[in-house]
């Protein structure tokens, strides 16, 4: 029964679409059991407006809510998928019936998880409702078609003691190798910065060497100290690759662990040959996003595996998630987690007052600490 509702509300929906394709937007149905439709006088069949999914809406889309150049081409392609499934045609001749068969056909797809079906059909969803907003098309149709997900994906772990201790036993931090590819000293230090910083893997890869600086503060003795810090922000310079970060809250200035400063990071940047440059020299752009860490990603997918760590829920990212868990163990204050790691505050009450001190800071990244943790001399 409910397959017989569905069935007769596409065609119905598929109906009203095309009288109003044909008759243009003057063209309503009342709301009625019995549905009539008035057309204006000077109503003109058509076949199409030429409005494409993967063209003017996009394009239209995009203008008005500016994502990344990643985020764009990520809705470039759902609209690709959905053209080459049920054939490319004006947008508003897409039908709901049309929409419910791109979902069978998603669901029928082995490789696809319930949440890429559920992903799919948001994306389209998303230009189809800004297309309706435009007045482009009367209704969104993929309004009401949606993913039920039941199924649970793997969740990203934390690294063990173990895990990071083999990691740093591995070639490039005891034997000091590098890689091919030109990463440089990235694959060192990304490392190392993620897990004592807790930052997120592009925030420290495109660091410039101005974003490393010596601030200035007043400790609980009232007397005026130093701390170097990391300064991660958005702020564009005369660079032709400007800074991306998550959201507002990423911009942060954060104090630098002891540690990084013992292992030579601090010497590292300052006798880097550009002292107007990035950190890392020798990362490369890539892709759509632009994004400089996307390589290093991949390679390190592969050094994990080739020093013991197999499970595939333990990635980059997972550097992340083990700083937050030792941080909590260490007694750090959500607030200031949040201002490490530049997470947004959950509630209301989070956006008042002003972020944690400098002073506040320095303590808290100074009880950060992994038991256990074996870390070869440089």
């Amino acid at each position: 029964m409910e397959h017989e509702r569905e069935t007769a509300g596409a065609n119905r929906e598929a109906l009203i679409n095309s009288l109003h394709a044909r008759f243009g937007q003057n063209a309503r149905a009342s709301k009625g059991q019995n549905q009539a439709v008035e057309y204006s006088d000077d109503a003109k069949a058509n076949e199409g407006k030429g409005k494409y999914l993967d063209t003017d809406i996009l394009d239209g889309w995009a203008a008005e809510r500016k994502p990344s150049p990643r985020g764009k081409d990520a809705y470039w392609r759902d609209a690709k998928l959905f053209n080459s499934m049920m054939g490319r045609k004006s947008v508003e001749l897409i039908t709901k019936a049309d929409v419910m068969a791109y979902k069978r056909k998603l669901i029928a797809d082995p490789a696809r998880s319930q949440v890429n079906v559920r992903d799919r059909l948001a994306y389209l969803r998303t230009l189809l409702e800004w297309a309706t907003q435009e007045d482009i098309v009367p209704v969104n149709v993929a309004r009401d078609v949606k993913m039920a997900v039941t199924e649970r994906g793997e969740k990203r772990k934390d690294f063990s003691t173990d895990d990071l201790n083999a990691l740093f036993a591995g070639p490039v931090h005891a034997k000091g190798e590098r890689p091919k590819g030109g990463y440089g000293e990235a694959v060192y230090w990304l490392p190392l910065l993620a897990l004592f910083m807790g930052a997120r893997r592009e925030e420290i890869g495109q660091l410039r060497v101005q974003d490393v600086k010596p601030v200035a503060y007043i400790d609980d003795a009232e007397n005026r100290q130093e701390v170097w810090c990391i300064d991660i922000t958005d702020t564009p310079d005369d660079d032709a690759l400007p800074n991306q970060i998550k959201n507002e809250a990423s911009n942060r200035l954060v104090p630098l662990h002891p540690k990084l400063i013992e292992l030579g990071f601090i010497d590292y940047v300052s006798k880097l040959p550009d002292q107007t440059g990035r950190v890392f020299p020798g990362l490369k752009a890539v892709g759509i996003g632009k994004k400089l860490t996307d390589k290093i990603g991949q390679w390190f997918s592969r050094y994990k595996h080739d020093c013991g760590i197999e499970d595939k829920a333990k990635v980059f990212h997972s550097f992340r998630h083990t700083w937050k868990t030792h941080a909590v163990d260490a007694g750090i204050p959500e607030r200031v987690c949040r201002q490490f790691q530049g997470h947004e505050g959950k509630d209301a009450a989070d956006k008042y007052g002003a972020a944690p001190s400098m002073r506040v800071m320095v303590a808290a990244i100074a009880s950060y600490r992994v038991p256990g943790l074996v870390i070869p001399k440089p």
